[in-house]
């Protein structure tokens, strides 16, 4: 519309709305008219929530994310090198209070001492089963 002018569109008037006592109520009305004229320029449809824009927009959305992944993603992945150097003394630390928090030995319910990190993996080993087994009979 801007390249052809504003001087080359006019308004038509498709329905009175007397009946209409508040905004929401003219919304809902323009929304019914927009979607069953389908006009070429008036694509803002009133009241229209987001979850319906991204139904009725799904094809053109994804292609457009897609190219934005394409153009940029040199650019994400020099921000995640950068972040991974800014913050490698906090992960370390972090890795360190992990693995402490779960690296001491405890005792298995089949009399095996393993670590606490270990301990879901063993109790699936055949020497769990075959321990527990022997302690039952």
């Amino acid at each position: 519309m801007n390249e052809l002018g504003v001087e080359n569109f006019f308004i038509v008037l498709i329905d009175e709305m007397p009946q209409c006592q508040n905004k929401e109520q003219l919304h809902k009305k323009e929304r019914e008219k927009i979607e069953e004229v389908k006009p070429a320029l008036n694509y803002a449809i009133p009241s229209r929530t987001n979850e319906e824009y991204q139904k009725d927009n799904e094809e053109q959305l994804k292609e457009y994310r897609k190219d934005y992944y394409i153009k940029n993603q040199e650019e994400k992945k020099q921000k995640a090198r950068e972040h991974r150097e800014k913050n490698l003394e906090r992960k370390r630390e972090m890795d360190k209070q992990y693995y402490l928090k779960t690296s001491y030995r405890v005792m298995c319910e089949c009399g095996t001492e393993c670590k606490k990190f270990h301990l879901s993996a063993h109790r699936k080993t055949q020497k769990h089963i075959d321990l527990l087994n022997k302690q039952h009979s």
